[in-house]
């Protein structure tokens, strides 16, 4: 037996129209931001625009620790120092520290090498197309 689905009602299908319309402006605004961004950079647009997203999307992956840090502990850590001094060995806040303290030195160690490779490559491959023209 078939499930018969309900029409929408207004207030659904005007959250779809909505959706859609900001679905679009994001597609063009994209567009317009590829092809300034070829026009100014060249074949090293993409580079720069995936080296951008990864920062943009690790810096927000790592902002998750500190914010569960926020709300359940109620302490924000910035330094390995905080980590060492303010807390008794046996608290749970000084391992806690540890883990979002580190997982900020985890987004540089994973950010920087990913960069530095996708420059390299790109830059490899340009100068391999000069060199043939």
């Amino acid at each position: 037996m078939q499930k018969v689905s309900k029409p929408l009602s207004k207030k659904h299908s005007s959250l779809l129209a909505t959706d859609e319309r900001i679905a679009k402006s994001l597609d063009t605004g994209l567009k317009v931001l590829h092809t300034i961004g070829e026009r100014i950079f060249g074949p090293l647009w993409r580079t720069l625009f995936e080296s951008v997203q990864d920062a943009i999307t690790l810096g927000l992956l790592v902002q998750i620790p500190s914010l569960l840090s926020k709300f359940i502990l109620g302490q924000e850590f910035s330094g390995m120092d905080i980590c060492w001094d303010s807390h008794n060995v046996y608290a749970v806040a000084r391992y806690a520290c540890f883990a979002v303290v580190l997982s900020d030195y985890t987004l540089w160690a994973v950010l920087i090498p990913r960069t530095l490779f996708r420059f390299v490559r790109d830059f490899r491959t340009l100068i391999k197309e000069l060199l043939k023209s």
